[in-house]
């Protein structure tokens, strides 16, 4: 039990150092950073600045040159006037000729030019001779406590797509399949065509016929046609006698004859 939580505390000091030593190299990266960042801010500062001189520089130059020139030039135009007689003869004049040779005597000084970009830096010198092999030291020995797990490391890039293989050799047809006894889904419904279709053929005349159709409305009284021809004189009845047989004989307008059924009956009983 002692020697479980011996190792449990080893165990818990290596970890502390780690994450110590862990912290004390994230510093030093930081500072390492830190100070990179304000050497490359001095160099644009001194960059900046050297651009800024050379700028200066130039427009020294430019404006000795021109103060040279405005000299050279009232140094010629008081040369010019030293000549003349008038102007010489005179205390002032003689004075100004005087100075005005003095300064065209003096040597001009060449004015400087403006400084020139910096040159590139000089190859690297070559490496020195390695030093004396120092004497080997002690063989470590193993822990007998694992170290931490590391950090899982950042996912690879993803690889190119390979080219496309072969076309493989087509396999056996395989045996034809078997008529489902289960029905399939039914369709979605169709929708109505804007396009009407052929015109159907005749239909036979039916052999039934069909049902009455309803009453129509009465229709309008007819016209009174023309009077037709006169027809014959008809046949009427003269007279009608009841004959000894019991029976009635009519007699017609047009002197015939017929019977028409019995006129007496004999009550039975009465007579033998």
């Amino acid at each position: 039990m002692s020697d479980d939580a011996a190792f449990k505390r080893k165990l818990g000091e290596e970890e502390q150092k780690l994450q110590q030593s862990q912290k004390a190299a994230r510093r030093r990266n930081l500072l390492i950073l830190g100070l990179a960042f304000l050497a490359l801010l001095f160099g644009i500062a001194c960059l900046y600045f050297a651009m800024d001189n050379a700028r200066l520089a130039g427009a020294a130059a430019v404006y000795g040159q021109e103060q040279q020139q405005e000299k050279q030039g009232l140094a010629e135009e008081f040369d010019a006037a030293c000549k003349s007689d008038d102007f010489a003869q005179s205390a002032a004049g003689s004075s100004i000729c005087e100075k005005a040779e003095q300064v065209a005597s003096e040597p001009s000084t060449p004015l400087a030019g403006p400084q020139g970009v910096q040159g590139v830096p000089g190859p690297r010198g070559e490496q020195g001779f390695p030093g004396p092999a120092g004497s080997p030291g002690a063989p470590g020995k193993d822990s007998t406590v694992p170290g931490p797990v590391g950090a899982q490391g950042i996912a690879g890039l993803l690889g190119l797509t390979g080219g496309r293989g072969e076309q493989g050799i087509p396999g056996p047809v395989g045996p034809a399949g078997k008529d489902s006894t289960v029905p399939g889904p039914a369709g979605a419904p169709g929708q109505d065509s804007t396009v009407p279709g052929p015109a159907g053929p005749a239909g036979a005349d039916s052999t039934v016929p069909g049902p009455a159709g309803p009453a129509g409305s009465p229709g309008a009284d007819g016209q009174d046609g023309a009077q037709g021809p006169r027809g014959e004189p008809g046949r009427g009845i003269s007279s009608a006698n009841c004959g000894t047989d019991g029976t009635w004989t009519i007699t017609y307008t047009d002197g015939t004859t017929q019977p028409a059924g019995q006129c007496r009956t004999t009550p039975s009983g009465v007579f033998p």
